[in-house]
């Protein structure tokens, strides 16, 4: 649950960052932009760990208490160009990260050309991290480049098409010693070997409008294919429906996404190999002068050629229900959150021991800002409980709390201020099993 409520916060933090630092870029046509600024990242967990003794004759086994976590100051730097005519649009990004402990820098360009009827669009990326750390937390590097050739036809004034190649390539950085007086290349101390890899995708996909704005049905047929130079049974080909729905309107919108996928891995016997389907579905609908409604729910299934004791056949459901009172801008008010996910059992049920089976339910209060304003902010609140089906020692039920928040302050057109925080606090019935876990960053912003 946390790592997808982070992903939900960080994206509603940059639409923020975007609708509020960046809105003056949208009434120009053509120039250069520039932004520095710096960031403070603070991420951490804690946990019980269980420290055994096989020095006395007894085994002796007692509990420590653990916390890992980064805190580190990353400075930003963020150049773009951009040009605009009737039937051109290109635009160059570069962002760069520096810090003790790290370097990222990653490059983007996107042409296109052409009219809404008939366009052609190319874009790169190219990103590069170098090594950093030392002994176990040392991170290793890699190059990333990307590039993609996509072309959209309107085929009269109700129905498109639109196709799509392109290919993706990752190169991690050798554990290689460097001969010499001593000298180190840079040196990944990761027990698992970092396979380079490169994946091309093939789509074909089409668009039925049914208004001339937010009501629609779209469709999207994907090929991938992966290629891992250093194991072959790391390849495979993927087969991907898309099917999406769309209605904006003035009293509310609804949108829902499905997908059936199929992996086909390189390796005997259908190892790995998997069937999936996905069903989302997001909806609002005004309730009165100043009430709103909005449900949310999530439903997949996996099914596994060859299930075994870690690929198992399991369905998820969840679910959200929330409403908003609106004064003056802002939205508040009550929310309830649903999960179940049920695991089927391995061949061997000797083998279940950690087996997913829970139920979780949780309850709380959330607020946003919900007009373009100098400060924009989303934030809520739950407390829950997760219960485990088939409760052992290694996976106890627990209760929970989670807050969160991001906010964004711009000073004036050119300084602004953003905070991101994330937390889940997990307390179980034995306290060794207690776990916490948030995320933090503050950061500041300059345009030039």
């Amino acid at each position: 649950m946390a790592d997808i409520r982070t992903e939900l916060f960080i994206l509603l933090a940059l639409t923020a960052v975007v609708a509020t630092a960046s809105a003056a870029d949208l009434l120009d046509n053509r120039g250069f932009s520039a932004k520095v600024g710096g960031e403070y990242q603070l991420i951490s967990q804690e946990y019980y760990r269980v420290i055994t003794d096989t020095v006395t004759v007894d085994l002796i086994e007692t509990w420590q208490l653990d916390r890992d976590k980064i805190d580190d100051f990353i400075f930003k730097t963020d150049l773009g160009y951009k040009y605009r005519d009737d039937r051109n649009r290109f635009d160059i990004s570069t962002d760069l990260e520096v810090s003790g402990e790290r370097f990222l820098g990653r490059a983007d360009a996107v042409y296109r050309f052409g009219n809404n009827d008939h366009s052609t669009k190319m874009a790169a990326t190219v990103e590069s991290r170098a090594p950093y750390g030392d002994g176990d937390n040392r991170q290793e590097g890699y190059n990333h480049l990307l590039g993609y050739l996509r072309t959209d036809h309107m085929l009269g004034a109700k129905f498109g098409l639109n196709a799509r190649i392109g290919y993706n390539w990752v190169g991690f950085s050798e554990s290689v010693e460097a001969s010499g007086a001593g000298d180190t290349d840079f040196v990944s101390s990761n027990i698992f070997p970092s396979y380079d890899y490169g994946i091309f995708t093939g789509s074909l996909g089409g668009v039925l409008l049914f208004s001339e704005f937010g009501h629609d049905l779209s469709w999207q047929a994907v090929f991938r294919n992966r290629k891992v130079p250093d194991s072959s049974l790391a390849d495979y080909d993927s087969y991907r429906l898309e099917v999406n729905y769309n209605n904006i309107g003035l009293d509310g919108y609804a949108a829902i996404t499905g997908y059936i996928e199929a992996k086909d891995y390189a390796r005997a016997d259908d190892e790995d190999d998997y069937s999936a389907v996905e069903l989302t579905g997001l909806a609002s609908r005004s309730l009165g002068a100043r009430w709103e409604g909005a449900f949310y729910f999530l439903a997949d299934a996996y099914w596994y050629d060859r299930p075994d004791v870690v690929h198992r056949d399991y369905r998820l459901l969840r679910g959200e229900l929330r409403s908003s009172y609106q004064v003056d801008g802002v939205g508040a008010g009550p929310m309830v959150r649903l999960e179940f996910r049920h695991e089927n059992t391995s061949p061997d049920s000797s083998l279940d021991y950690f087996s997913d089976t829970y139920t979780q339910w949780e309850i709380g209060a959330h607020a946003e800002m919900l007009e373009i304003r100098r400060l924009y902010f989303a934030a809520e609140l739950t407390i829950g409980r997760r219960d485990y089906g088939n409760e052992v020692e290694a996976l106890t039920s627990y209760r929970l709390v989670s807050p969160s928040l991001v906010a964004t302050y711009s000073l004036n057109d050119r300084f602004s201020v953003n905070i991101l925080f994330d937390g889940v606090f997990e307390r179980h019935d034995r306290v060794e099993d207690n776990t916490t876990l948030y995320l933090l960053t503050v950061g500041v912003s300059a345009r030039l």
